[in-house]
């Protein structure tokens, strides 16, 4: 057989292009099929998992592994994969850096509606709950900013035409802070509210809530408390206060920009006692208040209450949970999330950030997720709604409701 050397311009000089002896089969011997090859488990995809998922996972050495029990338990491997990455404890590569939010993609394409405008959209998250009307006896104060959120609510949508679809209040510190997931409502609200001489002059107005009668009832609640003698609460005591002021010296407006609050309004003396509209970012309502708290330089031992309108949704959930148990925050929250959404879910980056910036150890945070992954396989995770939800009958979207709004306004 002939051989040929290659120039230099070709490639190595003197190499032979030729195979090795070896390597040669004879042409009268039959071809074999190359031998299949059993890769090792830790580099390969789950083979429960269809085509179409496994080409939305990203490389198999990023991930961890979901045991063969939680398939036979029927927890779908790809759920347990979703969440390891929504709870930040994937690692970046095989020994590699600490990545503890790369990437979210993967969750994104599973939990995400294209259905926009409408609050049954979401995608559920571990089988549904349905909420009855309970008692808030003991949890007053967190009532009063459900109604004082759910008035907002109304209020920013019918006089601002925002369509809006949360708006969520914090109290902390001797001040009140409310949020909106739209980026620009808090701040078109205020300039509605200067228009009027005191905030009480606004609340007296009656927003449209169009066929949602639970709403009008809350609203109507609300106003009673604004304006009743008999409250027990800090955070009812100082919305009166506040409502007889004018609302310049009452109300503040601060913008988040680059999940970076304007100035620490938690603990500057002069937004003590204010209402506080926080505006910005293109994030859920809670995770703009939890950016506030978490960049501030209040003690973590100060009590924080959020309450909204509406339940968090899974991605609001698990950055309340990850600021109460990981960073440490002495904070109320509602601890049964709802429905899940792209965007609550690329939320959470922000807030890991913020861990990374203030040194939070790396392996409590895959700890905490581990514990995360574990409830969520006792089936102690999933999404809360309450009980129109499905049969199109006011809002699907609602906290669950109260026994004594219902003993009020039957």
């Amino acid at each position: 057989m002939a051989k040929e050397n290659r120039s230099p311009k070709d490639g190595l000089p003197g190499r032979s292009t030729s195979p090795h002896p070896a390597t040669i089969q004879p042409k009268e011997r039959p071809r074999q099929a190359a031998p299949t090859r059993t890769p090792h488990p830790a580099t390969v995809l789950q083979r429960q998992n269809p085509p179409s998922l496994a080409a939305k996972m990203p490389h198999a050495a990023t991930v961890a592994q979901p045991k063969a029990r939680h398939a036979a338990r029927g927890i779908p491997p790809e759920a347990l994969v979703a969440l390891r990455k929504a709870c930040g404890v994937i690692q970046a590569a095989s020994n590699g850096p600490f990545d503890p939010y790369r990437p979210m993609s993967f969750f994104r394409d599973e939990t995400t509606s294209n259905i926009r405008g409408r609050n049954d959209s979401g995608v559920v998250f571990g089988g549904t709950v349905q909420r009855p009307a309970r008692s808030f006896a003991g949890e007053e104060a967190a009532q009063f900013l459900r109604h004082l959120s759910t008035y907002f609510f109304y209020y920013a949508n019918h006089f601002l035409a925002k369509g809006d679809a949360e708006v969520e209040a914090m109290y902390t510190n001797d001040r009140i802070l409310i949020s909106a997931n739209n980026p620009k409502t808090m701040e078109q609200l205020y300039q509605q509210l200067v228009k009027e001489p005191t905030l009480l002059d606004a609340i007296r107005t009656i927003p449209s809530t169009s066929s949602d009668r639970r709403g009008a009832r809350v609203v109507d609640r609300f106003q009673d408390e604004m304006m009743s003698p008999d409250l027990t609460e800090d955070v009812q005591f100082l919305a009166q206060s506040l409502a007889m002021v004018p609302v310049r010296e009452s109300v503040e407006q601060i913008t988040i920009r680059n999940a970076v609050p304007k100035t620490d309004v938690l603990v500057e003396p002069h937004y003590r006692e204010k209402l506080i509209l926080v505006s910005g970012l293109g994030v859920h309502a809670e995770q703009k208040l939890l950016l506030v708290l978490t960049k501030s330089r209040l003690p973590k031992t100060t009590p924080v209450l959020i309450r909204g309108k509406k339940r968090p949704c899974f991605g609001c959930w698990l950055c309340l949970y990850f600021v109460a148990d990981v960073m440490g925050y002495n904070l109320n929250y509602n601890t049964r999330p709802g429905k899940s959404w792209t965007n609550s879910i690329d939320g959470l980056k922000a807030i890991i950030d913020r861990a990374l910036d203030i040194d939070v150890p790396k392996q409590l945070m895959r700890a905490w997720g581990d514990k995360v992954i574990r409830q969520y396989e006792a089936n102690k995770i999933r999404s809360h709604v309450s009980t129109v939800y499905g049969t199109g009958a006011e809002d699907p979207g609602f906290d669950s409701e109260s026994d004594d709004d219902l003993d009020s306004y039957s």
